[in-house]
């Protein structure tokens, strides 16, 4: 679609989408968050669109809006160009922020750093993530760079206003996202480090490791007993926990685990498996093989 500016043609559709991301901003109302119909969610040009109080610019509006409006403010901002670039590889960190984008199903542009050549040492990328290390993301419509898999999930959660439980389930969420930062990621890549890719170096150390990523399924497992998902209310909610515990879960064969001896864990991660959005994450930024299936 053309560049808004200086086409009348279009005033009269930008006027009417002004008018409603105001008053839905303010009144509180819940709006379905279905995108507007087609031809009118694509705007290039999208400062035109914001017409928020003077003492608000429109990051701070976003910020005051109720949660449930965000995924509706962000689809009424959302222009042709891709407001994300994803800075990742082909690592269980990597696919956790290419899931989410997908499931977001927000416009992003991929950027390959193949840390098997080093590239994440380059100086151009530790601009933006200064530990050298991916996924990174620049959001170009806010400025951020961000890196640290388990934040840019909580922002891009927060932003979008998805897959974040509310309430009283929002701190046992991050618990659980903490739990994978701190055990499943740091543990399993432990194991893939000495039992994979150096087996016979230190005996002590694959032993440790394998012992390790065996008691971390035992406490996923007890956690999914009579559960759909992770967190949230109920069998749970599909979220961000699911997400960045679900790709170290994919390699599941380097850390010789045999998912049947874990069979709430084995659901929920054949559950995930069949989720379109999981599998395209799971191929960016390139494809490496289809998603394993015990």
């Amino acid at each position: 679609m053309a560049e808004p500016s200086g086409t009348p043609l279009l005033d009269e559709p930008y006027r009417i989408l002004n008018a409603i991301r105001v008053s839905v901003m303010w009144s509180g109302l819940e709006l379905p968050r279905d995108r507007p119909s087609a031809g009118y969610h694509s705007f290039a040009g999208h400062d035109r669109i914001v017409a928020a109080p003077e003492s608000h610019d429109r990051h701070t509006a976003h910020a005051a809006m109720p949660t449930h409006l965000k995924s509706v403010f962000a689809t009424l901002l959302k222009d042709d160009r891709n407001m994300i670039d994803l800075y990742t590889w082909t690592t269980p960190n990597g696919r956790k922020v290419s899931i989410l984008l997908e499931e977001l199903g927000v416009e992003y542009t991929p950027h390959a750093i193949d840390i098997s050549q080093g590239e994440q040492f380059e100086a151009d990328f530790l601009k933006i993530a200064p530990n050298n290390r991916i996924p990174a993301i620049v959001d170009r419509d806010s400025d951020v760079r961000m890196m640290e898999s388990g934040a840019i999930m909580l922002y891009l959660a927060e932003k979008y206003g998805r897959f974040l439980p509310e309430g009283a389930e929002r701190w046992p969420a991050i618990e659980w996202l903490m739990w994978q930062m701190g055990g499943v990621g740091p543990m399993f890549g432990q194991v893939h480090h000495f039992v994979r890719h150096n087996p016979g170096k230190s005996t002590y150390s694959e032993e440790r490791y394998l012992k390790e990523a065996k008691r971390l399924y035992g406490v996923l497992n007890r956690r999914l007993e009579g559960r759909d998902y992770m967190v949230g209310k109920g069998r749970g909610e599909y979220s961000i926990v699911d997400m960045a515990t679900w790709p170290w879960v994919s390699r599941y064969d380097w850390q010789q685990i045999d998912l049947h001896q874990f069979p709430h864990v084995r659901d929920w991660y054949a559950r995930i498996a069949e989720r379109p959005a999981v599998r395209r994450g799971y191929r960016v930024p390139k494809y490496a093989g289809d998603v394993p299936l015990p």
